[in-house]
């Protein structure tokens, strides 16, 4: 499942106000071209289109390849510094996922986390590599590398 949302945000270098998209999750499956914006680095990105400043929004977002049945969480860093984040994780259920509880799915219980995007990008190529596409997944499309 992929979720999203639009939010308005005003740009910390010249207050302009613009929309952008915000995901808190990504399902690779079911829409691949998902995974070519997180390779290129347009997921959770902000560019101001007066001044063109650029910035990461730190915000969680979990990653789901159906086809090898894996998934990573990404938090920002600043995560593991904050009280009242480590106070209500729950490590066995990703953030993205907990208003979903009747998912069948195992392998979303146990994420691999991570706290920073590049280690995100590595995951995803290190599983898609390891993984092979689950039987009677096939026709849901073919994997490409970061």
């Amino acid at each position: 499942m992929t979720l999203q949302s639009t939010q308005q945000l005003d740009c910390p270098n010249c207050g302009r106000s613009q929309e952008v998209t915000i995901w808190r999750s990504v399902n690779v499956t079911l829409d691949p071209s998902l995974r070519e914006l997180l390779a290129e680095r347009r997921i959770n990105a902000f560019r101001c289109d007066a001044c063109d400043f650029a910035a990461y929004l730190g915000v969680p977002l979990l990653y789901h390849d159906m086809q090898r049945r894996f998934c990573v969480q990404f938090y920002p860093a600043e995560a593991i510094a904050d009280d009242d984040f480590i106070a209500r994780f729950e490590p066995s259920v990703p953030t993205s996922m907990k208003s979903f509880p009747d998912v069948p799915l195992e392998y979303l219980a146990q994420p691999h986390l991570v706290f920073d995007m590049d280690d995100l990008l590595h995951c995803v190529e290190f599983f898609e590599r390891l993984l092979p596409v689950a039987a009677g997944d096939e026709g849901l499309g073919g994997a490409r590398t970061l």
